[in-house]
Parts: structure tokens; C-alpha cells; sequence
């Protein structure tokens, strides 16, 4: 009893301590206990069945002893409590044992009884256990595993930070591992999928359960079964012993009188005899007992006969006649081991029929791949109604996105022909999702532009005569029976028709033509109208209507309408919708089209219909626009050139060998390049102006690339690479720019020389941060605000860039967008930023005979500058005055750099 108590306060398992108490109790009964009844053969006490190696092998192939999960009663519903019989086996003890190994015994598996039926696990509400999910498999409980996904996981936020937490022990990896204790695997996982969607459905008011987080289950249960379905063959030999050790101990302590677990005897009686007509997976004899019986077994059907022939054409009868052996007979296991591992056809049935049945189709669409449905209902297979119904379903419940997926999954496209397929999408709002569905079907997108493009038609086929009659030919003569769709009137709607085409025209390559001369023409067109609305929004924030006030605006608008009569119209008709006064009479005069511009003019608004549609809206008057800025209360400091900036437009040789040699001397340069906006052209578009700002002498070079890039320049082309290459890779010029990613993507489109350059020293401000550490907004102009405590004006910066020549107001604006990089730069080295920790000073500051420090390049409180310089020396790039806290001030030990 004393070494029961010490066993009992031991650290060492539970399954340790009941090992030991039947080792100890096996040494007792062997020395105080004869058994009577066992029979012992002679040939056997002489010769061991097993050998040493072979008792080794057998005994490393025992299965542990494991405790038996015992759920909570009350805490789960979805769980029920186990009784006191579950206990582990090998605590079991038959009553023909000795009292004191009975009583050991009883010991033993008290508390163990006691465990069970007093202390009730509780399940975690943030994890399934593996206890839980062997005992949900066993049942095959598909609402208890529902309820338990959803109570553990709550919600798609909650879902993603337990997946991160638990990692390798996802819960489909180790649903896996268990699905083998389910009588019917696929059976199980489709019932639960039909159950998470119903439990979905009849909880739609919770808005934690959203269809995303759905998608996320399923797709747990999906993948699980997926995995293990595909389970290697020694991992499913292994799980059919883990189902099978429960049983076996049983009939072991049934059958043993003892009352000891006998895992190898050495005795050949009618015991041994009986467990040998159990399943031998290996045999240890070290003498075969009957040789003769195998080669007898071998050669049965055999006749020894010179013909091979006969020889086979017996075996191939043998073979036939006789019984064919399945693998799980060769490894000794239940014929129907391996049918959970196989899906069938039943199943699949069975999730077709949940088609009309189950509450979200979607979830037939997560499980269609894992089920192997393809196969049975994709075009040309006996169930290809049941696609055709699946996809159907899953756009009357607005899955458009899964219908998509599945129409092309299952080959589906003459069953959902262009029109009729457009109709429905485009109507619920979903046309986006069309290129997708039809790409990589050339026929069936160009039968989805010309649809589109009749039912844009309809919008310019009104009396104002603004497109030629020519293309509407068709649609007034009745050849062409196309019906309007409900929605065209909305300009949205027409939106996406018009993104849709040119998705698909981007893909096809097509810019032009009249096969789709209205898509081409809306395109345009809005375009047009979101250039007039910007400029109507900036005469208001202006409070000037005046022509030149809109300059940025108005090369923007002859870039669209330029050798095009009918946009030409279309901008007077929604310049005077807009309620401007002053703009028609100007573009009609520009354009040659005061004859359309008098006559729509003193047409009254319900005459001033484009189209044939009805309802069409027109654009909103100039009264309804809002501000973008807030209006100004005070003058603003904005960032302006100096008078010592040299502003050099380089189109010609001799400019570019003059950027060559100014730019051999620099130390620090500031980059920008400006393009066309690319919704305001069609076609190609090419970086159109460089602006390179050098510290040397003020120059600011502005590279007019629209016109070195024309054929006749071919020369200037040339000697531009090679300036521009010497440039970049020169690692001893220090070159700042602001996110100028998007700028050398378009220059390598541009020029594509320029893709072979090693950039050197490329500096960009983008991810600049101020002293304490925040991070600046509002781009380029937000870092000048921050460190000049000046705004900078970029208006021009939608202008048409290859109108020729710039207008003042655009060069002014390149080299402010150069030079203020330069003013920048020499405020982060005087305020020792340290951004600019590890870069080198201009030679501007560095060419004096002391070097500058920090405090001795300040700022006067009347300077113009932030550099305060004697009147012979050269004046700074900018012109302007930066509060006294960005910078220090002691003049006292300034030292002006000399000329």
C-alpha cells in the first residue's frame, strides 16, 4: 500500500503508473501462482516462436496507451458525456487475478472513474480541442461542428486573428487528421456544409455572419477534405490501427482468464491458437511449419507443359475462377477500409440535388472542386442541366463573381450567349464582371462590344444632329431590332458600359474604327465632361470666368476635341448646359461650329435631347458644383522662382550640348517630368517634358521630349540618351526627385534605351519624415508646406503637355516642381535632417573657404530668401520667406559663397 501511495504522488503519467502496476503484479503472480489450465508444447518451450529482433520489431509496433476524451455534459450540447467504461484499457483488470493485483487495479482506475463523472471539460470558446474534433468525427455530428465553428471563430475579424495564432494547427489541417473516424467522410463534410449554410440563412439578422465569413468555413471544411482525401497509404494504414485499438484491447482482457494483457506468449495452447486465427499482419516464426502447403498453394492450376502458350491461357483462367485478393485483405484489415477514402458518385448526386434545396448556392460553388462536379455537369456531360441550373442560381442570388467562375469552369458559353448575358449583368450592376467571363473568347468579346456599342448609340441618335447620320443608318431604317435597356438613361450606367468595352478593346488592342464608333465616342465624351466640370469647379474657386483664368482647362479641351467636329459640338452643348456664358461663343468661334452653337443655344431645355432615350439626364448647372478648397481668408505664401533662374527650353542641339556642360559640373539635381493625362488622349502616351534643375548657376532645363521624340529629330534624340544616360549612372551627382517611380516607368515606355541604365544616387522625397518622426502628407506640395512654410501651386499640372509652345504658366510650373526639390535639399542639410545624413552638400555650399555649417546659412526676417547673400553674389532659386523656426539665424558667422 505504501508503494501504491508513492506511485500515486509520483510526477510520471497516468499511463506510466498503470504499465508498472501490471509489470509488478505479472512479477508476483509468476512467483506465488501456478496456473493449471495452460498447456505448454515441448517443441515450443525448446524453440521460441520469436526471435530477439523479431520481439524488438513487434514491440516498437505497439500502440501507446492514450486516455479516452470525455466531454463535458452540460458546457456543449453538441457533446454528450462518456461513462465510466471509456477508461482506458489498459487500466482493466479481469477478476481471476490475485487480490493484490485486483486491488492495485481498482486503485488504479478510481480516480480515473472519479475524473469522469465529477469534472465536466468545458470547451474553449476560442479553440477546438483534438478531443472535440475525434469525438464530432466518430458521431459524424454535422450540427455540433457547425455551432462550434461558429462559436469559436464569431466573425471574420476574430477568424483572421485566431488563424494567426494558431498557424500550423489551422483547423482544416486538423480536421483532416481526424476525418477518419467518420463512417463516411464525404457524407459528413457535405452535411455540414448544408448545415453551416441553413444556420447562415436562419441567422441573417447577425451581422457578424456575413457571406465572407461563410466563404471562410466552408472553405475549412472543403480543404479538409480535400487533404484527406489524397492521404498517403501509410498514413491510412496507420489511422485504421488508431480506429482499431480501442477494440482490440477489449477482446484481448475478454478472452485472457488472468486477467493480464498476454502481448507475446511463447506457449503453443488453445489461447495462442485461438489469436492465431486472428489476422497475422507479419509472422516472427523463425521455421516455416508447413513449407510444403505454400508451394502446393504457388503452383495449383499449374501444368508443366513445354507450351506457353497453354501455360497462359490457364492462368488467365485460374485468375478468373479464382478469388481476387483486395489490399486491405494483403494487410490484414476490414474490406472497407479504404471506402472512406473514395468519393463517389453517390456523393456527388447528392450535392447536385442540394442545388434546388439548399438556402446559398455558393456554398455548392465552394465544394464543387473537392466533389469533383465538373465532371458530371460542365458542357457535354449527362448533368449539364444541373450546371446550367447551378450557374442560374448563383446569379439570382447576386453571387455574379462565383457564377462567373463557374460558367467558365464548366465550359458553359453557348449556354449564356453575349446579349442576353449582358442584359442581366449590367442591369443588376455587375457588367465589370463580363471581360472576366469572356477573355481569351475573341468571338464572344467582340459579340459584347457590339452589343455595347448599339445600345450607346442610342444616346446620340436624337435630333440635334451631332453625329453623322451615317452611323445611325441602321437603327433608322429597322434592319437592326436591338432593344434599349431599362437603365440607359442613368449616366452611371453608362459608365460602366463605356469601362467595360474599353477593358475589353485594351485587351483586343483595338483603338479605333467604326465597328465601335459610339464606344470610342462615350469614351470620350465623359471625358470631356469631367474636364468641363474640374474647370467650371475652378472658376468657382477663382471667382473668374474669364478664358484665360481656365488656361490648364482649355489645352486640355482642344487636346480632346482638336480635328473632331462632333466632340467640338458636344463641348459647346455641355459648356452652355453648364450655365457658362463666356466659354461657347469662344470654343464655337475656335472650332467653326457658330451655327450649332446659335441654334442649340435657342433651343428650350426640353428640346435639348442628344439621344432617343428617355429620361436622358443632362449635366448639372455650374450653381450646383461644390468647392474643392475652402475658401481663403488670407493671402497665401505660394513658392515662386527667383530672378537668378535661368529657365532653358532645350529642343535643339545646341541646347542639349549646353545642359551637357552645365550639367558635367553638377553636384545636386532636382527631377520632374510631365505627360498628357492619359484619360484626356486615346492611344500611346509619352513622357512630354523633363525638367532638370541644376545647382550650378540657377540653370533650370526644361527637355521638350514632344519634339525631340518627332522622326526629324533624330540626331537630338540621340545626343539626349546619351546626356540623360551619363546623368543617372554618374554616381557623384546626387539627383532628388518625389515619387518618381510613375515617372521612369513612362520614360521607359518613352525611351526605351533608358531601361538598360544603372541609376546611381536617385534620391526620392517620397518617404521623407520630419524631425519628430511623422510622416508628411499631401505629396510633393505637402512636403514644401512642411519644410518652406510656402504652398506650392499645381494647377498645371493638368494641362495638355504636348500643345506646343508652352504657355507661360506651364514652364513656370516645371520649374517649380525642379527647383523647390533644390530648396528643400539645402534646408535638410542646414537643419541636419537626417534623411540627408549620408548624402554629399552641393558644391553651392561647398564651394567658400570655410565650409557652411548648419547655423550659418539663415534667413533675414525681410530677406526674400531663405539664403541672405550680398547683392554681388548669386540670388537663391526661389523667391520667398520661411518662418524663423525652420531655420536657425546667425548672421554674424554667414559667409556668402562667391560667384
Amino acid at each position: 500500500m505504501a508503494s501504491l501511495t508513492e506511485d500515486l504522488d509520483s510526477d510520471s503519467s497516468e499511463e506510466e503508473w498503470v504499465i508498472g502496476a501490471i509489470s509488478d503484479s505479472k512479477q508476483k503472480l509468476k512467483s506465488t501462482q501456478h496456473v493449471p489450465h495452460q498447456k505448454h508444447n515441448a517443441h515450443n518451450r525448446s524453440k521460441p516462436t520469436l526471435s530477439a529482433a523479431s520481439f524488438r520489431m513487434a514491440r516498437a509496433y505497439l500502440p501507446a496507451s492514450s486516455k479516452s476524451f470525455q466531454p463535458a455534459a452540460a458546457a456543449s450540447p453538441c457533446l454528450s458525456s462518456t461513462s465510466s467504461s471509456s477508461a482506458s484499457p489498459s487500466t482493466k483488470s479481469s477478476s481471476s487475478a490475485s487480490s493484490l493485483t485486483s486491488s492495485t487495479t481498482a486503485a488504479t482506475s478510481l480516480p480515473v472513474n472519479n475524473t469522469a463523472t465529477s469534472v465536466a471539460i468545458v470547451p474553449s470558446s476560442t479553440h477546438i480541442s483534438n478531443e472535440e474534433l475525434v469525438e464530432i468525427c466518430k458521431k459524424m455530428d454535422d450540427t455540433c461542428l457547425v455551432n462550434r465553428l461558429v462559436n469559436v471563430y464569431k466573425s471574420v475579424e476574430i477568424y483572421i486573428r485566431i488563424r494567426e495564432i494558431e498557424t500550423g494547427s489551422v483547423i482544416e489541417s486538423r480536421l483532416k487528421d481526424y476525418l477518419h473516424y467518420c463512417d463516411d467522410p464525404c457524407d459528413f463534410i457535405l452535411n455540414t456544409l448544408v448545415t453551416l449554410s441553413n444556420y447562415f440563412a436562419d441567422n441573417s439578422k447577425n451581422k457578424d455572419l456575413t457571406s465572407k465569413f461563410r466563404r471562410l468555413l466552408a472553405s475549412n471544411l472543403c480543404s479538409a477534405l480535400a487533404k484527406f482525401l489524397i492521404t498517403p497509404l501509410e498514413q491510412k494504414i496507420e489511422q485504421c490501427k488508431a480506429r482499431l485499438q480501442p477494440e482490440q484491447p477489449q477482446l484481448q482482457q475478454t478472452e485472457d482468464p488472468s486477467g493480464e494483457v498476454d502481448l507475446i506468449s511463447f506457449a503453443d495452447d488453445d489461447h495462442d491458437e485461438k489469436q492465431n486465427e486472428d489476422v497475422d499482419l507479419i509472422s516472427f516464426d523463425d521455421v516455416d511449419p508447413n513449407p510444403v502447403a505454400v508451394d502446393e498453394q504457388q503452383y495449383i492450376g499449374y501444368d508443366y507443359d513445354d507450351d506457353d502458350d497453354d501455360v497462359d491461357y490457364e492462368d488467365k483462367d485460374d485468375d478468373e475462377e479464382g478469388h481476387v485478393i483486395t489490399l486491405a485483405e494483403m494487410l490484414g484489415m476490414p474490406h472497407d477500409v479504404f471506402d472512406r477514402y473514395t468519393l463517389t458518385r453517390e456523393h456527388q448526386l447528392k450535392l447536385v440535388r442540394t442545388i434546388d434545396t439548399i438556402p446559398s448556392p455558393v456554398v455548392v460553388y465552394y465544394a464543387m472542386d473537392v466533389f469533383d462536379l465538373p465532371a458530371l455537369i460542365a458542357f457535354g456531360c449527362e448533368l449539364e442541366d444541373d450546371g446550367l441550373k447551378l450557374c442560374r442560381s448563383l446569379m439570382k442570388h447576386a453571387y455574379y463573381d462565383e457564377a462567373v467562375a463557374t460558367i467558365r469552369k464548366l465550359a458553359l458559353f453557348s449556354r449564356f450567349p453575349p446579349d442576353t448575358t449582358a442584359d442581366h449583368f449590367f442591369t443588376a450592376g455587375h457588367g465589370m464582371c463580363l471581360p472576366s467571363l469572356y477573355a481569351d473568347h475573341p468571338d464572344l468579346q467582340k459579340q459584347l462590344l457590339s452589343f455595347i456599342n448599339k445600345q450607346l448609340r442610342f444616346n446620340y441618335a436624337g435630333n440635334l444632329d451631332v453625329v453623322p447620320q451615317i452611323y445611325l443608318k441602321d437603327l433608322f431604317d429597322g434592319t437592326d431590332k436591338t432593344q434599349q435597356l431599362s437603365r440607359l438613361k442613368e449616366r452611371k450606367f453608362q459608365k460602366d458600359l463605356v469601362n467595360c468595352a474599353a477593358k475589353i478593346m485594351k485587351e483586343l488592342d483595338i483603338q479605333s474604327g467604326d465597328d465601335y464608333y459610339f464606344i470610342l465616342l462615350s469614351q470620350r465624351y465623359a471625358c470631356l465632361r469631367y474636364i468641363l466640370a474640374q474647370r467650371a469647379i475652378q472658376q468657382l474657386e477663382d471667382d473668374d470666368t474669364s478664358i484665360d483664368a481656365s488656361s490648364n482647362f482649355n489645352g486640355l479641351i482642344d487636346l480632346v476635341c482638336q480635328d473632331d467636329p462632333v466632340l467640338a459640338r458636344l463641348a459647346i452643348k455641355e459648356l452652355i448646359d453648364t450655365g457658362d456664358v463666356v466659354a461657347p461663343p469662344y470654343f464655337a468661334s475656335l472650332y467653326k461650329q457658330q451655327e450649332f452653337y446659335c441654334r442649340y443655344n435657342a433651343l428650350p431645355l426640353n428640346q435639348r435631347l442628344l439621344g432617343v432615350v428617355k429620361g436622358e439626364q443632362l449635366s448639372r448647372h455650374r450653381t450646383q458644383f461644390s468647392r474643392k478648397k475652402p475658401v481663403k481668408t488670407q493671402p497665401e505664401n505660394v513658392y515662386q522662382l527667383s530672378a537668378y533662374v535661368k529657365r532653358v527650353l532645350v529642343d535643339s542641339e545646341a541646347t542639349l550640348l549646353q545642359m551637357k556642360s552645365i550639367l558635367a559640373r553638377t553636384t545636386v539635381c532636382g527631377l520632374d517630368t510631365e505627360w498628357v493625362p492619359t484619360f484626356a488622349k486615346t492611344g500611346t502616351v509619352k513622357t512630354a517634358l523633363m525638367q532638370i534643375a541644376s545647382d550650378i548657376d540657377g540653370y533650370v532645363f526644361l527637355v521638350d521630349f514632344k519634339t525631340i521624340f518627332e522622326p526629324q529629330n533624330a540626331c537630338s534624340y540621340h545626343l539626349t540618351e546619351e546626356i540623360l544616360s551619363r546623368l543617372f549612372e554618374d554616381e557623384n551627382i546626387v539627383k532628388l526627385a518625389f515619387d518618381f517611380s510613375g515617372d521612369l516607368d513612362l520614360l521607359h515606355q518613352s525611351m526605351p534605351s533608358s531601361k538598360q541604365w544603372k541609376i546611381q544616387k536617385l534620391v526620392d522625397l517620397k518617404n521623407i519624415k520630419t524631425l519628430d518622426g511623422k510622416a508628411v502628407a499631401g505629396g510633393l506640395a505637402g512636403v514644401v508646406n512642411s519644410f518652406l512654410n510656402v504652398s506650392l501651386n499645381k494647377r498645371q499640372q493638368l494641362s495638355n503637355w504636348e500643345k506646343r509652345p508652352l504657355t507661360e504658366e506651364q514652364i513656370i510650373y516645371g520649374a517649380c516642381d525642379a527647383c523647390c526639390l533644390l530648396d528643400v535639399y539645402y534646408v535638410l542639410c542646414q537643419r541636419n535632417h537626417p534623411f540627408v545624413k549620408d548624402l554629399p552638400r552641393s558644391s553651392y555650399l561647398n564651394n567658400t573657404q570655410e565650409q557652411f555649417s548648419p547655423s550659418s546659412l539663415t534667413i533675414a526676417h525681410n530677406a526674400s530668401s531663405f539664403y541672405q547673400t550680398p547683392q554681388s553674389q548669386p540670388l537663391p532659386l526661389s523667391s520667398f520667406s520661411p518662418s524663423a523656426s525652420l531655420l536657425s539665424s546667425s548672421p554674424s558667422s554667414q559667409r556668402a559663397p562667391p560667384s
